[in-house]
């Protein structure tokens, strides 16, 4: 797969180095929201029609909340987690409408985890909430190295002024994904390998194995 990249990139930057009007050393700085978080990008030109952009984002989210299960009330957070440090090239197959593809080291991560919140009536029993235990699930892809795809529209190096923007639709494919599983007390057979919870769920979520990405990117060129 890396092969083909580099084979392919360096087909496409033949390519763009045959315009007549090449900008080989036109550099831009920027920033970029998305559905991976913010972050910061750097471009570099190579022709008119091909930019290789380096770039790194991160989103770092957390929602608590409670719920019931079994008649036991808990208390949980997701702390959600995803970003990426890639290399990507846009090639300009039609002015400012571009393809854009490459791959990047991925950081998604989320984790749920919780705790019983309160002791558990069981008939006439009471069973200290520290005896039910604890949970955390542990999400991440099973290809650390993900392939990007998109569509984008706009510039990375503006061919007129200084500042630029762009915005682009696609995806990550990172796989199928993988699940840990850990917990204590009452709810350690949750984890349990001879209960086969780990490859349930991660044949339920089987299916998910693109990250959808909406990306916007604003930047100012240093040279042109």
């Amino acid at each position: 797969m890396l092969l083909g990249w580099l084979i392919g990139t360096s087909t496409l930057v033949s390519y763009a180095q045959g315009d007549s009007n090449i900008r080989s050393s036109a550099v831009a700085l920027g920033v970029s929201m998305s559905t991976n978080g913010p972050g910061a990008l750097l471009s570099l030109a190579a022709g008119n029609s091909l930019f290789v952009n380096i770039g790194y984002e991160q989103m770092s989210l957390n929602y608590p909340f409670s719920f019931e299960e079994n008649d036991i009330n808990y208390d949980a957070s997701l702390d959600y987690k995803s970003g990426s440090l890639s290399i990507i090239a846009d090639f300009h197959y039609y002015k400012a409408l571009y393809i854009a593809f490459g791959g990047g080291y991925n950081l998604f991560k989320p984790v749920l985890d919780g705790y019983a919140a309160e002791d558990w009536k069981y008939g006439d029993i009471y069973i200290p909430a520290e005896k039910v235990g604890e949970f955390q699930f542990e999400i991440s892809p099973s290809m650390k190295l993900s392939p990007y795809l998109a569509f984008g529209v706009g510039n990375k190096i503006s061919q007129s002024g200084r500042l630029s923007f762009s915005f682009e639709a696609g995806t990550f494919y990172q796989g199928p994904p993988k699940i840990s599983i850990e917990s204590t007390g009452l709810l350690s057979p949750t984890s349990d390998e001879a209960h086969h919870q780990k490859e349930y769920l991660e044949e339920q979520f089987s299916t998910w194995r693109f990250y959808p990405m909406l990306k916007f990117s604003l930047l100012y060129a240093l040279t042109k």
